[in-house]
């Protein structure tokens, strides 16, 4: 009678493959373990983004509350004035608590940021020039289309960069907004279009403006084979021979 698959005289025939096939398993077990917990951290990284799709006009007010905090950190509040010697748009980004701030540009206004700029870091962050004055537009405040207060350019898209806490850590973020001439009546009034926003999830740690994934890991783009080994463990026995290949020519280097 054929012995069963277990049978000890079975595993006694294939001992030497059986055991090689073990072992191989067992390192590659281990290994994606450790290619588990390398990639742990990265994971739990993450940008939050969301749209937003407001518009603010005349004397209009929006709480800006990124991460849905019971208090929203900043205020975007709006003025108009019109009168019949003259008229006014005003429009303020205003930090409401001490943690929070926008990045600032160097004459102290609220920065006018253009695409992929670092926001973190060393970078400068406050309430800005009369209280986080976003533009002003109109000739009762000595403004036109060309001339204005603030640093915000009208009918182009810009990004804000700012810094806010989540229990009591620093987190920074980016919102996209554009400012347009509203036909009431004769363009004498603004609207702001508040577009999305995106923040960084891990507190210290820099976004820059319309980026809304995280990077891929350093040891990925410098081309580290230490991060190609550990995915090659990752494959499990199959991948065994490759680690292997990998290693020697990481030494090699």
């Amino acid at each position: 009678m054929e012995p069963f698959a277990g049978s000890p005289s079975t595993i006694g025939n294939h001992s030497e493959s059986f055991h090689r096939q073990l072992n191989a398993y067992a390192l590659a077990a281990g290994a994606a373990g450790v290619s588990l917990l390398a990639l742990a951290q990265p994971c739990e990284a993450r940008i939050i983004h969301r749209q937003i799709g407001v518009k603010l006009f005349g004397i209009n007010h929006y709480e800006f509350n990124p991460a849905n905090q019971s208090t929203a950190p900043f205020l975007f509040s709006g003025s108009f004035i019109n009168q019949t010697y003259g008229w006014w748009n005003r429009v303020w980004m205003v930090p409401r608590a001490a943690s929070a701030g926008v990045l600032l540009a160097k004459n102290g206004f609220d920065a006018d940021l253009r695409p992929s700029v670092v926001v973190g870091g060393d970078r400068v962050f406050g309430e800005g020039v009369s209280s986080g004055l976003l533009f002003t537009y109109g000739p009762y405040g000595g403004g036109t289309l060309k001339h204005h207060r603030g640093n915000f350019s009208f009918n182009q898209t810009a990004y804000v960069g700012f810094k806010f806490s989540i229990a009591g850590k620093e987190h920074f973020g980016w919102l996209r907004l554009k400012i347009t001439i509203h036909p009431f009546p004769g363009e004498k009034q603004t609207t702001v279009h508040i577009r999305d926003y995106a923040y960084e999830t891990v507190p210290g740690k820099s976004i820059r403006t319309g980026q809304t994934e995280e990077a891929a890991d350093s040891d990925e783009i410098s081309g580290n084979p230490r991060s190609a080994s550990l995915g090659a463990l990752a494959l499990g026995a199959s991948g065994i021979p490759l680690w292997r290949r990998q290693e020697k020519l990481s030494a090699a280097g």
